[in-house]
């Protein structure tokens, strides 16, 4: 069975529809058919998605250790993806609550994403989203300075600027006119088409 994202989706989707009474024998299926895929021949970004997708639908089910363990374990498999890191980030800091664990998780996702030259924002901004919930404001204006720095990258999906991060702060958190630095490159990103 070749590797199909949207037949993962569907399967998923069909499953949860069929088992929403009893989400642990909907859990169950589910599972077994993730290690079905994952036995499959699937290039590493195939797989690493997969992963993800198994531990997102871990978190979804409550199963918030399995999920950890199956970060844990793509982190592991693939250290190199900067992916890998800003979703490990991304589950500590909404999923888990754990600001810190998630700024060392977005940390790893800079050192890979500049490795590899992808996903570089997104890493930065990964960062930005920690500092910001650990409310150091100093890392944050820091990090948004580095995002600005950064030499100018031809729209693509890689360069997502954002600026979430900064809004209704409290006063004086940061400097006004960084902050407007920053939404003024996210607006020039809007206007531009994305290239893919």
């Amino acid at each position: 069975m070749p590797f199909d994202i949207k037949e993962i989706w569907l399967h998923l989707r069909t499953v949860r529809n069929e088992f929403k009474d009893n989400h642990i024998e909907g859990y169950v299926k589910i599972m077994a058919y993730f290690m079905k895929v994952l036995s499959q021949s699937l290039s590493d970004d195939d797989e690493e998605f997969v992963y993800q997708m198994l531990s997102d639908t871990q978190a979804d089910y409550g199963y918030l250790n399995a999920a950890e363990k199956t970060i844990t374990e793509t982190t592991i498999r693939f250290p190199n993806s900067p992916l890998t890191w800003i979703r490990a980030s991304g589950f500590y800091l909404t999923t888990i609550n754990d600001s810190e664990k998630a700024l060392l998780m977005a940390n790893r996702a800079i050192e890979a994403a500049q490795k590899s030259g992808k996903f570089i924002v997104h890493a930065y901004n990964t960062k930005c989203r920690a500092a910001r919930a650990n409310k150091n404001y100093k890392l944050l204006s820091n990090t948004i300075e580095k995002i600005l720095d950064l030499p100018s990258i031809n729209i693509s999906i890689d360069s997502a600027y954002e600026h979430d991060f900064i809004e209704n702060l409290p006063c004086g958190s940061i400097d006004n006119e960084l902050a407007d630095r920053l939404r003024d490159r996210c607006e020039k990103q809007r206007q531009r088409k994305i290239k893919y």
